[in-house]
């Protein structure tokens, strides 16, 4: 018998035992042509690789011939050739005697187990992440106006149990999570999301604030004013530092807001009041001038929060005078 049949009848041994329902599936293919990644390694020959910055016009996809290739129609792959002067391809495992193969097959049946049991709980996790998601986004939707015609019904969100990598195909332990708009295609992706249960949800917070403001056509980055406020309130995480500009605006909220709402109280103003006030000063410090129809509506706005800064500045040149 040959290696590469005795590779195929030992997979099937440890695989049949696995297939407990219609959803458990198993792939071998014999002879074919994958499309393995030259950066990580990764058979991407069913993955769009959207994440990736190379997406659409990448040259790291190198077409490989296997001799058995092996799929759970998840992550879970392995590619085999059978020769014994392998052209080294990364992502490959080159076998060329049966002891190789045994010890191959035997980290196969460990690795499948682990994958197994850990993946039973990624996706019971997965159900409850999408859900969490969902719950925040509509918490976003009735608190904010600027918010309330986004859906939250399919949110274009991914989450990923391994961490993400960098353009070269390293690992990047840093980052945890990422929003991408390439055209009209957005993409969520949260990573490492099996560590830490609150650590996931802060960082689906991060990124659902930066997907809303998005596609509310309002500044979004990691270092604009409204999106460092969102995250306060939010325990959303902005880590990244901003320019003079917006922080200069950025200071202007978080004092503003919260004596907005005070002389709101005081003055006993109508429901609403507050919210609709708040609201407009988010959103002219979450856009450009230029980008308002209406330039009364953004000076109004800008005047407002101005005004109530200016507040805060008397204040303190009356204590120090004292």
């Amino acid at each position: 018998m040959s290696l590469k049949q005795e590779c195929i009848d030992i997979i099937n041994l440890i695989t049949e035992p696995l297939k407990k329902d219609e959803y458990d599936l198993y792939e071998i293919e014999t002879d074919s042509m994958r499309d393995i990644c030259e950066l990580t390694g990764e058979d991407v020959t069913y993955g769009d690789c959207f994440e990736c910055e190379h997406y659409g016009n990448c040259k790291y996809k190198k077409p490989v011939k296997v001799d058995v290739s092996f799929w759970d129609y998840a992550d879970f792959q392995r590619n085999y050739v059978f020769a014994k002067k392998p052209s080294v391809s990364k992502g490959i495992c080159y076998i060329n005697n049966r002891k190789q193969l045994m010890a191959e097959m035997s980290q196969f049946k460990k690795e499948i187990d682990q994958y197994k049991d850990y993946y039973a709980e990624f996706g019971e996790q997965y159900s409850d992440f999408i859900e969490y998601a969902k719950e925040f986004g509509d918490k976003l939707k009735q608190e904010y106006s600027f918010f309330e015609n986004m859906s939250t019904d399919i949110l274009p969100i991914v989450f990923h149990t391994d961490f993400a990598k960098d353009s070269e195909g390293k690992t990047n332990y840093a980052k945890r999570g990422n929003f991408t708009s390439i055209g009209k295609q957005n993409m969520i992706n949260v990573y490492y999301c099996m560590d830490d249960l609150e650590d996931t949800k802060r960082n689906i917070r991060h990124e659902l604030l930066h997907y809303f403001l998005y596609m509310s056509d309002m500044k979004h980055l990691d270092d604009d004013a409204i999106f460092h406020y969102l995250c306060g309130i939010y325990d959303a995480h902005a880590y990244k530092e901003m320019g003079e500009e917006e922080q200069v605006l950025y200071d202007k909220l978080i004092f503003g807001i919260p004596e907005l709402e005070k002389k709101c109280k005081e003055l006993n103003c109508k429901d609403g009041a507050f919210k609709n006030n708040r609201d407009g000063i988010l959103l002219v410090t979450g856009r450009n001038r230029d980008d308002f129809s209406n330039k009364e509506l953004y000076d109004y706005g800008m005047k407002i929060l101005s005004m109530i800064y200016e507040v805060k500045e008397v204040d303190v040149t009356e204590d120090s005078n004292n």
